[in-house]
């Protein structure tokens, strides 16, 4: 999947936020009404919403913090940016 330039992710956001926030049966209706107005824009959408379910099925952001690995450890305290972890 390619990324979207800047000024289609401005218009993409808001939608996906909103499907995001929908249970699949709404999440279907809605697309499918976007889809009678803009049927690449829906499609755009329907990519982003299965990339999202994949990496939310994915537990990507879960952490098993019972045992932290070396890496884990050499980054407390450290500063990235504006952030210190």
């Amino acid at each position: 999947m390619t990324l979207p330039d800047r000024a289609r992710w401005r218009q993409l956001a808001p939608l996906l936020d909103e499907l995001l926030e929908l249970d699949q049966h709404s999440q279907d209706k809605r697309l499918g009404e976007l889809r009678a107005g803009d049927e690449a824009l829906a499609d755009e959408l329907a990519s982003l919403l299965t990339a999202a379910a994949r990496a939310e099925a994915s537990n990507f952001l879960s952490v098993d913090d019972s045992s932290p690995d070396e890496l884990t450890l050499a980054l407390i305290g450290k500063q990235i940016g504006a952030y210190v972890i």
